[in-house]
């Protein structure tokens, strides 16, 4: 069996059995494709833990990209075992430790702008459709790839709900806004439950993870707020809750995190924004 084979069979492993997404698996397909570049094709199934480190120490590459890579091989050859090729795991490199940098996120006022400006764009329905993706995104705190695939199927107009199929296909329920879905019900074109909520103008398919930051870069320009990123507006409504006595449990299920570590990130922030409090407030701060 040659590489490519090996490469095949992994992805289709990736997708039927363990329910990832097809983006992940194309991403896990690309690093071993750069890997077996590297090694020019050698059989996976006689590569030594030299190879390998030899080939993650030629990386030029970003801590987080290299973990990434590490992570991908690890998977692979844990699979390839599995399938009884390999009888033996070969030795890994550590993954390198990464400090937790805190996640930026807007002000309520830089939300209210960002939402007024909205009403600058060209037409009508891209200032509605431009307002309901802010509202998606902060407002129920949505990844970018969560909202280019969400269907009208998907949304409980009288519950005021969407059911969302986060990573891993795992799905969770979250609220929608009262101004969403007047949003919702304004830009679309018939009540097929097929149709994307978020979509081109002209032919109504679905819309692209460049075409939602070409749109909200838009939004910058228009609200003289840069920059304005998907991750920011989900990152500003975690950070809203949390500050506004939100629980960090009931943040973790709306924001579809596996682990409540990941979730923990916030308070983090919530920690920061006391001490400036403190700093400022406090009458031993001002002896």
């Amino acid at each position: 069996m040659c590489n490519t084979n090996y490469i095949d069979n992994f992805s289709e492993y990736l997708l039927s059995e363990c329910g990832l997404s097809l983006n992940t698996c194309k991403s896990y397909e690309y690093d071993l494709r750069v890997f077996d570049a590297f090694l020019q094709h050698k059989d996976f199934c006689s590569i030594t833990s030299n190879d390998i480190k030899s080939y993650i120490s030629s990386l030029n590459a970003s801590e987080k990209t290299i973990n990434r890579k590490i992570a991908t091989l690890k998977k692979f050859f844990s699979f390839l075992q599995s399938e009884q090729l390999i009888k033996k795991l070969p030795d890994f490199p550590k993954s390198i430790k990464i400090s937790k940098t805190l996640p930026k996120f807007l002000s309520i006022s830089d939300i209210e702008k960002i939402l007024a400006s909205t009403a600058n764009m060209k037409t009508e329905f891209e200032q509605a459709r431009a307002k309901l993706i802010i509202y998606i995104l902060y407002g129920s705190g949505l990844r970018v790839s969560e909202l280019i695939h969400l269907r009208l199927r998907d949304i409980n107009f009288e519950n005021e709900t969407a059911i969302i199929k986060g990573k891993g296909s795992k799905e969770r329920i979250v609220p929608v806004s009262t101004f969403a879905l007047q949003l919702i019900k304004k830009i679309q074109p018939s009540s097929d439950p097929n149709n994307y909520v978020i979509y081109s103008g002209k032919n109504k398919t679905q819309l692209t993870r460049q075409r939602i930051t070409q749109i909200l870069s838009e939004i910058e320009i228009l609200s003289y707020i840069s920059p304005i990123t998907p991750h920011m507006l989900r990152h500003s409504f975690a950070t809203h809750l949390l500050n506004n006595g939100a629980n960090l449990f009931v943040i973790q299920k709306l924001l579809g995190h596996e682990s409540i570590s990941t979730t923990e990130i916030y308070t983090h922030v919530l920690t920061s924004d006391l001490k400036n409090i403190l700093v400022s407030s406090h009458p031993l701060e001002k002896i």
